[in-house]
């Protein structure tokens, strides 16, 4: 396993996790790595995930009801990683969203994205998403039974802030302000390569789509299936945590789809203070390498030294960054062709194996 290799048999529980979003390949690792640790009866540990603007709330029991009908138990949700770690210790549900700031690895922290909000135009396309899964399961009792169960799971439950990792800062001024995307009509479309358009069914290639074909599904209603929970996928990665350090070494974005990205773009605040252009150390890609920004953003990505695709070879084929090399990105490394890549913000590259407290850890 990926992080037994890396930190030993004996690693401890971390004091803070973070889950960029929902997808399987994001938390499941970190399931059975929390399974396998030693207790640690009354540790906090603060899990940190995207929280859903309110109308979008609707789309994550979507995506949660299609996990739930293709996985196996207990396999299912994020809230399997909540349990393991419950197991063991006493962790506590962070949602997070732009303008929080919360602290790890003696590091203040700033989530940039996704929006307190979503404007109206976006909100419907979100909405829609929701109402189809919603008639689908009307027609396809499976998943009638796993959207029921997505809307009794303690990840549709009101938001506890009180004693979460966000209230200590609570009432600072704020780096990145929180405030709503923009309307999809103040979005220029000028260059046919922007992929505003969330409306359509265009997927960005080949992925690992959860669950099955379907098959017991009514005949003239499988492809409507198959295609409403890509959609539901998408609209799930375009609400990524995307989190940066407070020295802006260090900058995740995620799964963010291209829409996501060219909006968090927009807005601004990926630069230093001044509006300068700021080198980042390490900069994980989007989506696994395979998003960039439309021509009419990419002067807003800030540059890096180093880019890290935590990717698979399906990903990799897909890699969009190559043609950057040497403007924006310093150095471009996959874990699909290297394998494990560890950063350390506070260590020297020795003490990497000793230093879970404080040491990132990529592969996939």
């Amino acid at each position: 396993m990926l992080l037994r290799g890396t930190l030993g048999e004996v690693a401890p529980l971390p004091e803070t996790i973070v889950v960029s979003h929902f997808d399987q390949d994001h938390w499941k690792g970190l399931e059975s790595f929390a399974q396998k640790a030693s207790k640690e009866p009354g540790k906090r540990i603060d899990l940190i995930y995207p929280r859903f603007p309110s109308v979008a709330k609707p789309v994550q029991a979507a995506y949660l009801a299609y996990q739930f009908l293709a996985l196996t138990t207990p396999e299912r949700s994020l809230f399997d990683l909540f349990k393991a770690l419950e197991d063991k210790a006493a962790p506590v549900r962070n949602a997070g969203f732009a303008g929080r700031k919360f602290k790890a690895l003696d590091t203040v922290w700033e989530i940039l994205w996704p929006p307190k909000e979503l404007p109206n135009s976006v909100s419907k396309v979100f909405t829609d998403a929701a109402n189809r899964t919603a008639e689908l399961a009307e027609q396809y009792p499976p998943l009638k039974r796993a959207l029921d169960w997505a809307y009794e799971s303690p990840w549709m439950l009101p938001d506890e802030d009180a004693g979460s990792v966000f209230a200590r800062f609570e009432g600072d001024d704020e780096v990145f302000e929180s405030r709503p995307a923009l309307e999809l009509d103040d979005l220029p479309k000028d260059t046919a390569d922007e992929s505003y358009d969330l409306f359509g069914d265009a997927t960005t290639g080949p992925q690992i789509f959860i669950g099955n074909d379907f098959a017991g599904a009514p005949a003239n209603i499988r492809n409507e299936l198959i295609s409403n929970r890509r959609r539901v996928q998408r609209l799930n990665n375009e609400l990524s945590l995307v989190i940066r350090d407070e020295n802006m070494q260090f900058l995740s974005f995620g799964d963010l789809q291209k829409w996501g990205l060219n909006q968090l773009l927009r807005q601004g605040g990926l630069k230093n203070a001044s509006g300068k252009d700021q080198v980042y150390s390490v900069v994980l890609a989007p989506h696994h390498g395979t998003q960039a920004p439309g021509s009419t953003f990419i002067k807003y990505f800030p540059k890096t030294q180093l880019m890290i695709a935590q990717n698979g070879r399906e990903h990799l084929k897909r890699l969009k960054w190559q043609k950057f090399l040497g403007g924006i990105v310093g150095k471009i490394e996959s874990t699909a062709e290297i394998g494990t890549i560890s950063f350390c913000l506070h260590c020297c590259p020795a003490q990497l194996p000793y230093s879970w407290a404080r040491a990132w850890h990529f592969g996939y």
